[in-house]
């Protein structure tokens, strides 16, 4: 009989404890359901990799919300034309949920007109990249003037904050820029211009009727008065210097060509690849056990 209690007790008591677990979650998810947010919207011509919902909001560092909806305009709303469609067709459209107990900001209309002026100051949405976690969106200000907000033609649903540039695809036109001036440089066929500019004067300076005159002049020098000898003396350092240099000169050349050859591949690469011109491959996987 005294069996029989102990399982009944230990019954009741696994049956309150699956109650107050329950009630706990209903209690705090109801919570988390009737939370009040401020809608805000956004829109990025740029990639959003590594951006999923749920991710920080952070305005100033201090996180106010988090990425509740990430998709492509025409998701939202209807383009008035094909052209329409191809313009904002590869604009990324993230909706944030800020937490209006974390925003420095008031409520109702009054709020609005906050936000718009913000907006004009230079408030604007970053993609920010953490070395140490995952992506989130930084809220900060630029100068209003070279971050201009992006014409939409369209009236957003909710309150709406434009972007600028991450610093990742900051990072990323910065190497396309200059892998495009280096492209237009042609360092190489300078090089090779130089080179053969280079080739033709020591070819020149070695033919025969060069050679014929240096010697004419030398045999010269002794009718010649003072003046007409340091003339000569000089012809003759000059031509001296050059069969001297002459080897200096091809190293240099192929140090020129070697030069230009390195910077059109990289040019070729931050072009096609500027994230491997930035960080480079990862070093090779050494497994347990093995040498490097």
């Amino acid at each position: 009989m005294s069996a029989q209690i102990s399982y009944f007790r230990l019954g009741i008591f696994v049956l309150v404890g699956l109650a107050l677990i329950v009630t706990g979650v209903v209690v705090l998810g109801a919570g988390a359901l009737m939370k009040t947010t401020i809608p805000v919207e956004t829109y990025f011509n740029e990639s959003v990799q590594g951006l999923d919902i749920g991710a920080p909001v952070k305005y100033l560092g201090v996180e106010i919300g988090k990425v509740s909806w990430i998709g492509f305009v025409p998701e939202k709303y209807q383009m008035a034309s094909v052209d329409e469609e191809v313009r904002f067709g590869k604009f990324v459209m993230v909706m944030v949920a800020l937490d209006p107990g974390k925003m420095p900001t008031s409520s109702g209309q009054k709020a609005m007109s906050l936000l718009r002026e913000r907006v004009a100051a230079g408030m604007r949405v970053r993609l920010q990249s953490s070395i140490t976690g995952p992506t989130f969106l930084g809220v900060d200000y630029v100068d209003p003037n070279v971050y201009k907000p992006m014409a939409i033609t369209w009236t957003p649903t909710c309150p709406y904050i434009p972007s600028a540039p991450g610093t990742m695809s900051q990072m990323v036109s910065a190497v396309e820029r200059l892998a495009a001036e280096i492209e237009k440089a042609q360092l190489a066929k300078l090089v090779d211009n130089l080179n053969t500019a280079v080739l033709s004067l020591n070819g020149i300076l070695n033919s025969p009727e060069v050679k014929r005159t240096l010697e004419g002049l030398a045999a010269a020098s002794d009718k010649a008065g003072p003046a007409m000898a340091e003339v000569l003396k000089t012809v003759r350092t000059l031509n001296n210097m050059l069969s001297s240099q002459q080897r200096n000169i091809e190293l240099l050349m192929m140090s020129l060509r070697k030069t230009g050859e390195n910077l059109s591949a990289v040019s070729e690469e931050a072009r096609n690849n500027p994230s491997a011109v930035l960080f480079g491959n990862p070093p090779p996987r050494i497994n347990p056990g093995e040498k490097k």
